[in-house]
């Protein structure tokens, strides 16, 4: 396209790429891409955004190498914008005399598209790289798919709205309303491994869709709650439910109740819900056999437990709540309890590889159950301390659990489980939280990232990031520990999370 300069277009894994090669000799400075029809386009952390009517496009910073000697060898490489014309500069040359690659690589992101509000609440993936949201929709106009389950908004005030995205995000392989005829709301969801998306959620509806023959086809009851800040009225009070999609979104391929006569699957403790949108917490996981796991929060003192279970009756104004149905949703396999006096709530879950559960979250009660010689015996003051419970697959033994906090104020969020079986916790402290030497770390970071042994007597590390402000930067959404042990956290925070707690801090400085 330039003397001595080609593009190569080609495909890898299911996207388009393109590789710029600059002969030897070439000179990489005369070329220049113009792009035509965006509405901007601009630079951000040296990253290229593209944006247009309907979606932004993201072109990552360049890769750029040149093979000397057999060895791929990288040169520093940045995108040049003038006005819309892009262009590449090198700030530490390279050599002339050698072909050199110049790799971007296209990422997308796009809007949903509803004309009625809509937020979102979660999100995950499948191992064909396709991606899925979820959030809540406040009336018809929501992008939906012919052929997916609901295409109209099925009344109240809040539907589930559901969408799955192609791996490259250019197409909606399906997208669809969920719910009854009040307020509903997606806390997590996974794929499991016949492709089906299992959504575990709150509602206040009494009709909300359920499946034949599934566990629970009635709506429980409870206490209107009205979360004005966000706009979530349960008029009727909340049931936790659990949905299966099928992996064309075409069918509910189970869909149940569960819930006591009072509030179930919302985080309603003033002390607990410290966050905007803690009230939402909870998490569902699936295993090989595509059993389904879950833990959430409940005030109901008849919520459904099962003989044999660790605990069968309320603790206290609140408690955790850990349970287990098989693949379809029409039994429950086991439910339990699990908390102190005072208030708990359940936030995450994982399992080991022997199909234990460790989950997490936070509690208000000096006397939460606590098993083993582990990190902490006794609660370690503040208003709040997080916790990590170890309880057998089927649901009848707690192995271990633990305090995790500091004098001030701590929570658990997110728990992950590696291929060694050893245990992350990601949380918010406002005390001194240990440090560990040799990690990375902020001074005085208010969010934390620790790694237990799998009995959770031994801290193997622990950290803190964020800006060293008094309150805490963000909100914990998610967490994921790769199969190479490597940590990614995710969250938001400023004036939203402010206005709901003045306690919390913002995002600047971090």
């Amino acid at each position: 396209i330039y003397p001595g300069i080609d593009i190569e277009y080609f495909g890898k894994e299911g996207n388009l790429k393109y590789d710029v090669i600059v002969s030897a000799g070439a000179d990489a400075n005369v070329l220049k891409m113009q792009y035509d029809g965006a509405n901007s386009i601009y630079l951000q952390n040296g990253k290229l955004i593209v944006v247009n009517a309907f979606n932004t496009v993201e072109e990552s910073i360049p890769l750029a190498y040149q093979i000397i000697n057999g060895v791929q060898k990288k040169v520093e490489c940045r995108y040049v914008l003038t006005g819309t014309t892009v262009s590449f500069e090198f700030p530490n040359g390279y050599d002339l005399n050698k072909e050199l690659v110049i790799d971007p690589t296209l990422v997308f992101s796009s809007y949903t598209g509803s004309t009625s509000n809509n937020f979102g609440f979660t999100a995950t993936y499948d191992q064909n790289g396709a991606l899925y949201g979820g959030g809540i929709a406040f009336g018809l106009g929501y992008p939906t798919v012919v052929g997916s389950y609901s295409v109209g908004f099925s009344g109240g005030t809040i539907d589930i709205a559901i969408s799955k995205f192609s791996a490259n995000g250019t197409s909606l392989i399906y997208s669809t309303y969920l719910g009854g005829n009040n307020a509903e709301a997606p806390h997590s969801m996974i794929v499991n491994s016949q492709g089906q998306l299992v959504i575990l959620g709150s509602t206040s509806s009494t009709n909300y869709p359920t499946s034949v023959g599934a566990y629970d086809n009635s709506f429980n009851g409870g206490t209107a709650v009205n979360y004005a800040s966000n706009g979530v009225n349960f008029q009727n009070g909340s049931d936790i439910v659990v949905s299966i999609l099928s992996a064309d979104g075409s069918t509910l391929v189970g869909s149940t109740f569960l819930g006591g006569s009072l509030n179930d699957g919302v985080n309603n403790d003033a002390t607990l819900s410290y966050n905007y949108g803690d009230i939402f917490r909870g998490e569902v996981v699936v295993d090989a056999a595509d059993n389904i796991y879950i833990t959430s929060s409940t005030v109901s003192s008849n919520f459904p437990t099962t003989v044999g279970s660790i605990d069968q009756t309320l603790g206290g104004t609140q408690d955790a709540i850990c349970a287990k149905f098989n693949s379809t949703v029409s039994s429950l396999l086991w439910s339990t309890y699990l908390g102190g006096n005072g208030a708990d709530a359940g936030y995450s879950l994982k399992l080991n590889s022997n199909g234990d559960i460790y989950f997490v979250g936070g509690t208000v009660g000096q006397n939460f159950p606590i098993v083993g010689s582990t990190l902490h015996t006794t609660y370690q003051g503040g208003t709040v301390d997080g916790y990590v419970a170890h309880i057998s697959n089927d649901g009848g033994t707690l192995i271990g659990s633990t305090y995790i906090g500091t004098s001030s104020y701590d929570q658990v969020y997110f728990v992950e489980v590696d291929t060694h079986d050893d245990v992350y916790l990601y949380g918010q402290s406002e005390g001194s939280y240990p440090v560990t030497g040799g990690v990375y770390s902020n001074t005085n970071g208010k969010q934390f990232i620790q790694k237990l042994s799998p009995d959770l007597s031994i801290s193997i590390f622990s950290t803190v990031f964020g800006s060293g402000s008094a309150g805490v930067n963000i909100s914990p959404t998610a967490f994921l520990v790769d199969n190479c042990q490597r940590i990614f956290v995710s969250g938001w925070g400023g004036g939203t999370n402010n206005g709901w707690n003045v306690a919390t801090g913002n995002t600047n400085g971090m």
